[in-house]
């Protein structure tokens, strides 16, 4: 019964596309599945569903499926219930902030968390495209002696860039000091990430001098940040819906037969294809992992960075789930030989957002052919990166698109695991005690100035 099911849903799959490729025309909808056991999840990736994101609630799953995959469903005779018939229109009614209340929003904001540059991008709450680089270029104007100025790694298949820039006591000198990397947007729906990153940016530039932690960091760190990794996928969420809310995933690869796009986050090399769960062969699936492995200019160009540095720590940003996810992905339950590392750490940049520390389990979902996994796991053309991937917000911040009130929280929750990855206790070694003041970090998970923690890198 279930081989007969993973064939029919092969062939569904197979067969419906993108009507004409006009990919502004797919309806997203938020459903309910009842299954009975994770298996049940695991043959429908098998069969070409591609699903990602779900939500596991008792007997079911939640998860955003758009119309094509819903026609699998309505033609395998699998039940479902529809939650949100359209999730585009219930990000607008429900979730995006009138226009009329940004700017006393944001003053409250700017107020509440004192960091003086970051602020509202025009989408949604999120920087565009164009503005990350404008914001890039502020940065090296305002803090020449920190930042450097915005570098490419390497075109997009549209030929955009992808923008790279390293904050250090010395930006312009390749110093002999640990390098720490900083990823967001492998898919293009997942925008706090990104914006997470632009927060963390700026608080580590405007605290430099005063906050003895951070500068501690970058007078012994190279910190470098890939704000977008996915720029076709980006702009394309930006044309169809420019005040936020676009659903689009994965990047602008045309395929053919009205099909669009390859999963940026499984198409690295490490375990590329190990099955078809944690990845899709199929062309139709939001998890398409392409022709072969780095077959997509991104991924080419994050390797290639990788292999040129020394990374010794990565986070690759995503949304959403309140998760902190540890390699290995591609297999269920199954750990690395540095475990124990990646838990203790994982541990310590927890302790105040609370994120729950996840592996591939029956309750979560595998993925092969993914970031951290490649850049952990290769470690013939890279050295080894301790790499591990947040999945910013949850479902009642709005999901993909954060609520643009919950833009600012989610970014400050974020400071503390950011600030401790860059410290890297257990992979770095240093004989430096610092007792880390927060006085200057005013967020709703400490007390300022009277919380303070030993850390003996």
């Amino acid at each position: 019964m279930l081989n007969q099911l993973i064939l029919s849903l092969i062939i569904i799959s197979l067969t419906v596309s993108y009507g004409n490729g006009d990919r502004s025309l797919i309806q997203y909808s938020k459903v309910q599945i009842p299954v009975t056991n994770p298996e049940d999840v695991k043959y429908m990736q098998m069969a070409g569903l591609g699903l990602d994101h779900y939500k596991v609630i008792e007997e079911s799953i939640e998860v955003i499926l758009d119309d094509r995959q819903i026609e699998i469903l309505k033609a395998t005779g699998i039940s479902y219930e529809i939650l949100i018939d359209d999730v585009i229109e219930n990000y607008n009614q429900f979730i995006r902030i009138p226009d009329a209340a940004i700017p006393q929003l944001q003053r409250e904001m700017r107020a509440e968390y004192e960091v003086e540059g970051f602020e509202f991008g025009s989408m949604g709450g999120y920087y565009t495209y164009s503005e990350i680089m404008v914001e890039l270029d502020s940065m090296r104007l305002l803090y020449p002696d920190l930042i450097t100025v915005k570098q490419s790694i390497g075109p997009s298949i549209d030929s955009l860039e992808i923008w790279m820039v390293k904050i250090s006591d010395n930006p312009d000198v390749d110093e002999d000091e640990p390098e720490i990397l900083y990823t967001g947007l492998h898919h293009a729906r997942e925008p706090m990430g990104m914006a997470a990153l632009m927060y963390f940016m700026y608080y580590m530039l405007e605290n430099y001098g005063s906050d003895p932690f951070v500068t501690f960091l970058i007078e012994n760190r190279e910190l470098f940040f890939v704000p977008v990794v996915n720029p076709d996928g980006y702009v394309y969420n930006e044309q169809t819906n420019p005040n936020g809310g676009g659903m689009w995933r994965k990047n602008n690869r045309y395929l053919g037969n009205g099909l669009w796009g390859i999963d940026l986050n499984v198409n690295y090399g490490y375990m590329w294809g190990y099955d078809d769960v944690g990845s899709s062969p199929y062309m139709s699936s939001n998890h398409y992992r392409g022709s072969g492995p780095f077959s997509e200019p991104e991924t080419q160009a994050i390797r290639d960075f990788c292999i040129s540095r020394n990374f010794r720590l990565a986070l690759n940003y995503h949304t959403y789930g309140h998760q902190l996810f540890l390699p290995w992905g591609y297999e269920y339950y199954s750990h690395t030989p540095d475990s124990a590392i990646f838990m203790d750490l994982a541990i310590e940049m927890t302790q105040y957002n609370n994120y729950e520390i996840s592996v591939s389990t029956a309750s979560t979902w595998t993925i092969n052919g993914y970031s951290d996994d490649w850049m952990y796991g290769n470690q013939t053309e890279v050295n080894k990166i301790f790499a591990m991937t947040p999945e910013i917000g949850e479902s009642s911040d709005g999901g993909f698109w954060a609520n643009q009130s919950r833009i600012y929280p989610l970014s400050q929750e974020n400071v503390y695991p950011n600030l401790i990855l860059a410290l890297g206790p257990g992979v770095i070694d240093t004989d430096t005690t610092l007792q880390v003041q927060y006085a200057t970090i005013n967020s709703s998970y400490l007390t300022p100035g009277i919380d303070s923690v030993f850390i003996q890198a």
